[in-house]
């Protein structure tokens, strides 16, 4: 059996405290969807929420996750215009 396989993108600025997953969600209208990849491309030193684990964002101001179910993913910060999320969602 196959999984479709959808990508999209969503970008800032976002709040302090954003529930990007929720933010994810509402862009692919789909609040069960299953996020299972992240690239993000936001300012050094920003810090996000992923899986309980806190992430901060190193000098090339890109982070990636894959093959990963994303459960929690959110921002400790407002980040600017310039922040970038790219997804991948498997139903």
């Amino acid at each position: 059996m196959g999984y479709n396989v959808y990508q999209g993108q969503i970008i800032g600025p976002f709040s302090a405290e954003t529930n990007l997953l929720t933010k994810i969600r509402e862009n692919c209208a789909d609040s069960s969807a299953t996020v299972w990849h992240l690239g993000i491309q936001s300012d050094m030193g920003n810090v996000f929420k992923i899986n309980d684990k806190n992430v901060q964002i190193g000098k090339t101001g890109i982070y990636e996750i894959g093959n990963t179910k994303i459960t929690q993913f959110s921002c400790n910060q407002a980040l600017r215009t310039n922040t970038i999320i790219d997804y991948v969602i498997i139903k």
